[in-house]
């Protein structure tokens, strides 16, 4: 891990001007997060201009309700909170592999961690999830240590980039893809459009790792890691699909993944592999990164938001999460994008923020 100190007085002034830029950003869109909710429920005493109305005269519009406002401004806190915590957890995983962790050690501690944090809400809010033994194993499969092996394994070979751009675009593609081939739900030209500019986005990283220099095997890496970023974003999706199709609660059953995973990565993880000879601080620091942040607060956090915005707004936040991932990593492990990947990011976030739709899809003929 890089120290900021390392910085040249050039990067520092780069840094400064990015942290401005995603200042603005961010400020931005909350503020159109916060529009897509007053239009898309308009308030009472929001006065539509009618056909023959005068354009000079002005529009009656009624005061902010305090009631209303003040639950959208803490779900806002919450999904920039969730944001937060989504890319620190996305920069602490790559933290991680150059600190000279294994993909299985940290698959173990957001687990084993994860799972004594989720524990209160499996015991108090549901226990164990009411599900058929092969839904029990099948979400276990897709949202469970194989794709979080795949995940830390795409970091460990895989720039970090690639991995805020190609995880996220490849979990939205396939859900879109499941529920129309299996439900009949066709995509509106909106969602369809957002799902090209993230393959746009995609392309570039390919671009970017086919120019990438050095020697053939560190290219060969690059696509290891970049194929396991694919695998466990396509493992997600279908994650993603299911939830919805068997309606399984989303917290209670992120809590029964992490918990039944935890009791069973744990015992294994101790019998068969020999943890590294890192400093007690750095398994703290992952420990937090992987078992804290990405195994239980930012499930909690994502809920609030859900439970004040609702759904659609509440989605719209994951498109903040690779620029947000990409500032983070320039103070953190000093990993300055390149030209492309600053463009693949942008492409990605935006074919997010485009496919979180607030429309319903169309039923297929």
């Amino acid at each position: 891990m890089f120290s900021g100190d390392l910085l040249g007085v050039d990067a520092r002034g780069m840094i400064a001007n990015q942290l401005v830029y995603f200042k603005n950003f961010l400020v931005c869109t909350g503020q159109a997060v916060m529009r897509i909710g007053t239009f898309s429920k308009a308030p009472a005493g929001f006065a539509v201009r009618s056909a023959g109305a005068s354009l000079k005269q002005p529009v009656a519009m009624s005061s902010l309700d305090p009631q209303q406002t003040r639950p959208n401004l803490i779900g806002l806190f919450y999904g920039c909170l969730t944001v937060l915590i989504w890319s620190a957890f996305n920069v602490g995983s790559k933290i991680g592999t150059l600190d000279g962790f294994r993909a299985v050690d940290l698959m173990v501690l957001r687990f084993s961690v994860g799972g004594l944090v989720m524990l209160p809400i499996l015991l108090f809010r549901g226990r164990i999830v009411p599900t058929a033994p092969w839904q029990l194993i099948s979400v276990l499969f897709l949202a469970g240590p194989a794709f979080y092996l795949l995940l830390t394994t795409g970091f460990q070979y895989g720039p970090l980039s690639h991995g805020i751009v190609i995880g996220p675009c490849m979990s939205i593609s396939v859900a879109n893809l499941l529920l129309w081939k299996l439900d009949g739900e066709r995509p509106t030209r909106q969602r369809i459009l957002g799902i090209c500019v993230m393959l746009a986005g995609l392309t570039l990283i390919g671009l970017e790792a086919s120019t990438e220099t050095g020697a053939a095997a560190e290219g060969q890496n690059i696509l290891l890691g970049d194929l396991a970023f694919a695998a466990s974003g396509g493992m997600y999706g279908g994650y993603t699909y299911l939830l919805g199709r068997w309606k399984m609660p989303p917290l209670q059953t992120a809590a029964m993944i992490t918990v039944l995973s935890g009791l069973i990565m744990a015992p294994l993880y101790l019998a068969l592999f020999e943890p590294p000879a890192l400093a007690t601080g750095k398994w703290v620091e992952q420990s937090v990164y992987q078992g804290l942040l990405g195994g239980a607060l930012a499930f909690a956090t994502f809920a609030s938001t859900v439970s004040h915005l609702g759904a659609a707004r509440a989605t719209l936040f994951m498109a903040l999460v690779p620029p947000t991932a990409l500032v983070l990593a320039i103070p953190l492990i000093g990993d300055i994008p390149t030209g492309l990947q600053t463009a693949a990011i942008c492409l990605g976030a935006t074919g997010i923020l485009l496919s979180m739709q607030t429309g319903r899809l169309r039923r297929r003929p």
